[in-house]
């Protein structure tokens, strides 16, 4: 079920990125497309419980209800050492991307883990034409 929902975002994705080649006019992704693969690609870590592909978009400064981005690596290094990663379901249908500027909030991505369920939204900013998460935080 989890792999089935990622992937059916990752086809989505993939087919805005198609059609947006198909008209030959195209100047890369936008920003919306960007931002939506960094949350798929941070995501898909997150089910291979890969901590470094989960958080390679993430700023060197990044805040989290977790502490800092070595807090927020720490956090998650206990989580999938405890097991809590294993048969983790991500459900990004609901993400909505915001985009204002050089900023940007992207959210919720419901993950239904061994933990419960639990809403992740992202901020993001764009620096030198690289969009980078900022912070993460958690409704439960």
């Amino acid at each position: 079920m989890k792999a089935q929902k990622l992937l059916v975002g990752c086809f989505a994705l993939t087919a805005l990125v198609v059609a947006g080649c198909a008209g030959g006019h195209s100047k890369g992704p936008s920003d919306t497309e960007m931002i939506q693969q960094i949350v798929t690609d941070a995501m898909a870590g997150m089910v291979a419980q890969d901590i470094d592909v989960m958080l390679a978009s993430y700023a060197p400064d990044f805040q989290s209800d977790n502490g800092d981005l070595e807090a927020t690596r720490d956090f998650l290094q206990g989580i999938k050492d405890a097991g809590f990663l294993q048969d983790i379901d991500v459900d990004l249908t609901g993400l909505a991307i915001a985009i204002d500027g050089d900023t940007a909030t992207a959210g919720p991505v419901v993950l239904l883990a061994a933990i419960g369920e639990i809403g992740l939204n992202f901020d993001l900013e764009k620096r030198e034409g690289t969009w980078l998460v900022v912070s993460q935080s958690a409704d439960q």
